[in-house]
């Protein structure tokens, strides 16, 4: 049964087949979505590693962004991540993620109830979701799981900094033979004041050991809480560099 928004979409200029399938699966059976290629999806046209493929996504000339969801056509897990920044976070985030084949790449940013997405295209040879990743062959990635790494590049005194941070961790699809999907699910942002700056909900075709940048409010160190989901918790505060 197709929908009235399905009905309504607007035209894929990526030409896509999996664009209308998609859209209410994703966005919702009565999203109302338009194209806006004033978001910023910036990635390689080719990718010459499957497995780590940099996504840059800039969605705050849409203004305050509720819910932003980055996905890829063509992978068999279509939902790299989805980003909820608070009021006064920019809908900036840069990560990289698996590629199974040559794909469009979608950010759909959510303001005031419209779906507006923006979109790039990735040639790949592809395979990146189906391999299984180094963690899993090697005996030691246990006692680092959930490491947390990071810094901010930005002084206290400008309205925003970049907070590049990194999590032990081999984030499996699920699709290699005989190793169970095992990814971070969740990643929640706090100032000193315990407010939450904003919410990050990785999904298995998150690079192992992802690297996360983002732009967030200017503070003088950040919490980060996270689990996978196996259950295990981890968490980390990252001071303001100098």
């Amino acid at each position: 049964m197709t929908s009235l928004a399905n009905a309504t979409l607007p035209q894929d200029p990526l030409k896509s087949s999996q664009w209308e399938y998609l859209v209410p699966i994703i966005l919702g059976e009565d999203a109302e979505v338009v194209l806006n290629d004033t978001i910023v999806v910036n990635a390689p046209a080719a990718a010459e590693d499957s497995l780590n493929v940099p996504v840059f996504v800039d969605a705050s000339s849409v203004g305050q962004v509720e819910r932003l969801v980055v996905f890829a056509d063509w992978n068999p897990i279509p939902i790299i991540l989805e980003y909820r920044p608070e009021p006064g976070t920019p809908a900036n985030i840069g990560f990289d993620f698996k590629v199974q084949q040559s794909t469009p790449i979608r950010a759909a940013a959510l303001v005031d109830g419209v779906w507006q997405v923006g979109m790039a295209h990735v040639s790949a040879a592809g395979g990146g979701c189906t391999l299984p990743s180094m963690g899993s062959a090697d005996e030691s990635w246990a006692a680092k799981l959930g490491e947390i790494s990071g810094r901010t590049i930005g002084q206290r005194d400008n309205l925003y900094q970049s907070l590049l941070f990194d999590v032990v961790h081999p984030m499996d699809t699920g699709l290699a033979d005989g190793i169970p999907a095992f990814f971070i699910d969740e990643l929640t942002l706090t100032n000193p004041a315990g407010q939450t700056i904003a919410t990050l909900l990785p999904k298995e075709p998150v690079s192992e050991n992802p690297l996360f940048n983002l732009r967030i409010p200017a503070v003088d160190s950040v919490v980060i809480r996270g689990r996978d989901n196996n259950g295990n918790a981890f968490s980390a505060e990252i001071m303001q560099s100098e």
